[in-house]
């Protein structure tokens, strides 16, 4: 038998079996799915590469905007709720190079005499 779930929600097993009357496993839970996160600006729209709906129990790949990366870089679906979503930051990649500082009053041509700076 395959366990049925209303909408928004993932059987917490793939398939229950019958051997001799007996029902194996005897029960199943049906969880809730996450919706991938919103209302950031620093978060591509959808901000998981699976798409508005994690599953329970799977991962959100996590797509930053402007070519940073996400720290995590994924988030785990629990009941209905994105493990480690409050501590979610995008930052730039490992090695980025950084811009001059600018508006800085008195400063020589350059702020900085290496450019781009490392």
């Amino acid at each position: 038998c395959k366990p049925s779930c209303q909408s928004g929600r993932t059987a917490s097993v793939t398939a229950l079996t019958c051997e001799n009357g007996v029902l194996s496993p005897a029960t199943f839970q049906c969880n809730k799915n996450c919706p991938a996160p919103t209302g950031r600006t620093d978060l591509q729209n959808p901000a998981c590469s699976d798409g508005d709906t994690i599953e329970h129990g799977k991962k959100c790949m996590v797509v930053c905007s402007g070519g940073k990366v996400a720290v995590p870089p994924t988030l785990e679906c629990n009941d209905g709720t994105l493990e480690s979503l409050s501590g979610l930051v995008c930052q730039a990649p490992s090695g980025a190079q950084c811009s001059q500082p600018s508006g800085i009053v008195n400063v020589a041509t350059q702020a900085c005499r290496e450019n781009p700076i490392a």
